[in-house]
């Protein structure tokens, strides 16, 4: 699901990019207009493609290895088209498609990317070794239009990787729990069984940040068992007893009800 939605918000950020490209070129009269619409049209179409692969009956190393060559090609073409007027706001695009790969984790992906920055670079070395570029207000327009999306790319990004790891805390956290407690009981005797059940509630209540942790054991023919944990001891000489006498003489029957 994750996949998906960062494969939507990236081709949003190719139809945006598209219109964003048509109206700041229009505008300025740098280019004619069948190459105003092909550039586009291109990226309107780049964006399309992204999504249409994530719906298609595709396994995930087809679905890479095509996302790859998608954004693989806008970098190529992005960079070739922005050359000569402006290659540093073509130099953001593999930034930002660069930290989005990273994301997927697939090295496919990452590496299609890398390999589409580095021919684009060349290729525009080669053609133009010197570059005279002039600026107005509509290339410091487009700057901070890039610049938004690559932020937000990069909190998405950051965002996903902490819930990541905090998801990935509590399991291992869990897991530890869970290890605690079977060692807590290797060796439980009626002596020390009621000293270990305490225990054990403590490491439940760090575990998951509780002042109180109560275990009842309710007996249909016999006086209901009970072993608390405080994480104040204040707390525990006031409530304790209260909490003992009201299991012991509430029904069973409102127990499971």
């Amino acid at each position: 699901a994750t996949r998906i939605r960062l494969y939507q918000y990236l081709a949003l950020g190719f139809f945006f990019s598209g219109v964003v490209s048509f109206v700041m070129t229009y505008f300025t009269d740098r280019k004619s207009l069948e190459e105003i619409f092909a550039f586009g049209g291109f990226l309107f179409l780049c964006g399309i493609l992204l999504v249409s692969f994530q719906y298609l009956k595709l396994t995930s190393n087809v679905r890479d290895w095509l996302s790859g060559g998608v954004m693989g090609s806008a970098i190529l073409v992005t960079n070739l088209s922005y050359s000569a007027a402006d290659p540093l706001t073509g130099w953001m695009l593999p930034v930002a498609l660069i930290l989005i790969t990273v994301l997927f984790g697939q090295k496919r992906l990452l590496a299609s990317v890398g390999v589409a920055t580095l021919i684009s670079l060349v290729v525009v070395a080669v053609r133009a070794t010197t570059v005279v570029v002039y600026f107005n207000w509509v290339d410091h327009l487009i700057r901070l239009i890039v610049l938004a999306v690559v932020l937000f790319f990069a909190f998405y990004i950051n965002r996903t990787f902490n819930r990541v790891i905090q998801e990935n805390q509590e399991k291992t956290g869990q897991q530890k729990l869970l290890s605690e407690i079977n060692a807590l009981f290797l060796k439980v005797s009626e002596q020390n069984v009621e000293k270990k059940m305490e225990t054990m509630l403590g490491l439940c209540g760090d575990q998951f940040a509780a002042q109180h942790v109560l275990l009842l054991i309710v007996h249909e023919d016999g006086p209901h068992e009970g072993y608390q944990w405080f994480l104040e001891p204040q707390r525990e000489a006031l409530l304790k007893p209260l909490v003992y006498r009201y299991f012991e003489l509430m029904p069973v029957s409102e127990l499971f009800a």
